[in-house]
């Protein structure tokens, strides 16, 4: 599906930045953008595997999707511009390297340009501390990153970012809207794609405390009229890099592209792939009602529009669901079929006791699937067997 065109003239001169630019990011949310014409500025906080495989192509890249029948489809992407990839301390960067790095990542998203940053970084990426129900910050992973950083400064560009400085996700968000507000630029929707049932929640509170702790009432007051942190539902099945399955897309098609431009071979768009919350859901963490700004978001209104996504006030009922049924079914899934020899889960499907396993698994765990979506059981699972 080529980019539209209305689209592309729509948000001209603004972009999208992403945090984590893995697989998933390159098989879900990047295409979506792609679709709408919003071009996008990569971060990688982690590694640098997806710059290198991508930038000969100015990082333009085919995904391919296959369905159970083993049919294949294919489109271009084009939206992904470049990655700022932010060397882990412990690697042989130079310091003045990771320097820079941090700082043009911070600037992207105190960027004007930017309308929407999102992100794909896994719990762990946000800094959380080990206990799943809690959500509650760590200190002593989140140190402050450019803590002094002061645009009205002119010394505040050589203060260098020290070791100590943070490399979670939480600390870079954190920067980056302290530099929008000394820059003045302006509303900003800051969504979590990670699975994690009121992940925009989570990050909003994660994102207040650090911003209270490092920056002051002043920051946090302006983050409550001029952010939008959506819960979300993501769903696509997005494995790692199979060289043999490429192998045989690029054999089978004989599209008009190098091997290497064919970053994944993922399945095909999902009927509910992305379920944002709806903006009046936030006021209760922000304490005041929402900017109206965010009420009919042009880059939310535009994703909307999207085959397999939607703005739902059960976004969150959506993701429990997610994580508990589809998550832990495919989790147990891959278990057994690991201890029968099997490489692919739909392999595994094929032998009768698995299949039985499975869908008695999916029962289980669909028994504590909120009433309200207690009636979609059952198509959920015939769902679940369908796709995987």
């Amino acid at each position: 599906m080529s980019r539209d065109m209305s689209s592309s003239n729509q948000f001209s001169g603004q972009q999208a930045v992403h945090i984590g630019t893995g697989n998933f990011a390159l098989s879900h949310i990047i295409p979506f953008y792609d679709k709408i014409g919003l071009d996008v500025q990569g971060i990688s906080l982690r590694r640098g595997d997806t710059k290198k495989l991508l930038q000969d192509s100015d990082f333009d890249y085919t995904l391919a999707a296959r369905d159970s029948l083993d049919f294949f489809e294919a489109e271009k992407v084009t939206a992904l511009k470049s990655i700022t990839n932010v060397p882990m301390k412990e690697s042989n960067a130079p310091d003045d390297v990771i320097d820079a790095q941090r700082r043009q990542a911070i600037a992207l998203i105190g960027d004007p340009k930017t309308a929407i940053v999102s992100m794909t970084v896994t719990i762990n990426g946000y800094g959380f501390r080990e206990d799943p129900t809690k959500r509650e910050i760590d200190w002593e992973t989140n140190s402050v990153v450019n803590k002094s950083r002061d645009a009205t400064d002119p010394e505040a560009e050589k203060v260098p970012l020290s070791s100590k400085d943070s490399e979670t996700t939480v600390a870079y968000i954190t920067a980056g809207l302290n530099e929008r507000m000394r820059n003045g630029a302006g509303p900003i929707v800051v969504m979590s794609l990670d699975n994690m049932p009121l992940n925009g929640t989570h990050l909003f509170r994660a994102v207040k405390e650090f911003a209270l702790e490092h920056y002051g009432q002043e920051l946090f007051e302006w983050m409550r009229s001029n952010t939008f942190f959506p819960d979300t539902m993501v769903d696509r099945i997005a494995p790692t890099r199979d060289e043999k399955m490429i192998d045989e897309f690029v054999e089978g098609t004989g599209i008009e592209n190098t091997r290497e431009s064919v970053v994944d071979i993922t399945e095909k768009l999902p009927e509910r792939s992305l379920v944002i919350s709806l903006p009046e859901q936030a006021e209760i963490e922000v304490g005041q009602p929402l900017n109206p700004v965010f009420i009919n978001h042009p880059v939310i209104q535009a994703l909307t529009q999207l085959p397999g996504v939607e703005q739902s006030p059960y976004a969150n009922l959506y993701s429990e669901r997610k994580v508990h049924v589809f998550n832990g079914a495919h989790f147990g899934l891959a278990m057994v079929g690991r201890l029968a020899n099997k490489e692919y889960a739909h392999e595994a499907l094929n032998n009768p006791a698995i299949a039985g396993f499975t869908e008695r698994l999916l029962r289980e765990l669909s028994s504590g699937v909120d009433p309200l979506l207690a009636d979609q059981n059952g198509a959920y699972i015939q769902e679940f067997i369908d796709r995987v």
